[in-house]
């Protein structure tokens, strides 16, 4: 196949791989992210007892970096920012959560 018919082929299926280098590097970072945080709790987990809240805040972390990330640079994806959003309720609900067993509010 020659490089036309490849694009053609390309833009017919609607393959952007812009888009996937974004998708892949944002996820990459997002992990990096969220292995952070998961030495952060397990060290507070150690001093303070065990409690299962911390997986939400874990999947907020990726969910909402991964989100933000790929909207940063994929701008015309609407639900990139939606998703990131949505992520960042969820990290703050979570953090709430795991706070209230430590601390009465």
């Amino acid at each position: 196949m020659d490089e036309k018919k490849l694009l053609e082929k390309a833009q017919l299926e609607n393959y952007d791989e812009r888009e996937e280098y974004i998708k892949l590097k944002s996820y990459k970072i997002s992990w990096s992210i969220v292995s952070f945080i998961i030495i952060g709790l397990t060290i507070f987990k150690y001093f303070h007892g065990n409690f299962s809240t911390d997986f939400i805040i874990l999947m907020g972390a990726q969910l909402t970096s991964a989100a933000f990330y790929t909207y940063k640079n994929v701008s015309n994806k609407k639900y990139y920012l939606i998703t990131g959003i949505s992520g960042v309720i969820t990290l703050i609900c979570g953090i709430f959560v795991l706070l209230s067993q430590y601390y009465n509010f």
